[in-house]
This record gives C-alpha cells, structure tokens and sequence, in this order.
C-alpha cells in the first residue's frame, strides 16, 4: 500500500507568519515539487493538485515560481467547478 504524502509541514514555509523569506519557500516548494517529479508524478496532474490540497490558507502566492502559477489557476477552476 502507498504512503499517503502528507507536505503540511515544509509547506508551514510558505505562511507569513514562518518568518521565511519569499526566496526561502520558493525553494522549499521547488525542493518538494522536484522530489516527487524524480518519483515519477506528473507536475500538473499529481504533483500541483497534492502540493495545493496542503498550502496553508495564508500562504503566499509570490512564493509560487511565475511559470508555476499558470498550473496553480488552472487547478483553482477544476476545483471550483467539481
């Protein structure tokens, strides 16, 4: 059985209220997004959507890369529209 993955945690980075830089959880989001691409999930179908359902709610949306955001909107309207 597969290990459920849970990000809560690294993704606390991209809360304000971390004391993280903008710079520092950009990376943590690139270190994890890039971990589970090397583990063979696809980015805007797996990786996005797992990355998301464990954002914090204040997260900060600067600390998305600017050609990530694109995948982030897209996934904000399959949702919306479930």
């Amino acid at each position: 059985m597969p290990k459920m993955i849970r990000l809560k945690d690294p993704l606390y980075y991209l809360s304000p209220s971390s004391g993280a830089s903008v710079e520092t959880a950009r990376g943590v989001l690139i270190g994890i997004a890039s971990v589970l691409i090397g583990q063979g999930m696809d980015f805007a179908t797996e990786v996005v959507p797992l990355i998301k359902s464990d954002l914090p709610e204040n997260y900060r949306p600067e600390a998305i890369p600017e050609t990530w955001r694109e995948a982030f909107r897209d996934q904000e309207t399959a949702i919306e529209a479930e």
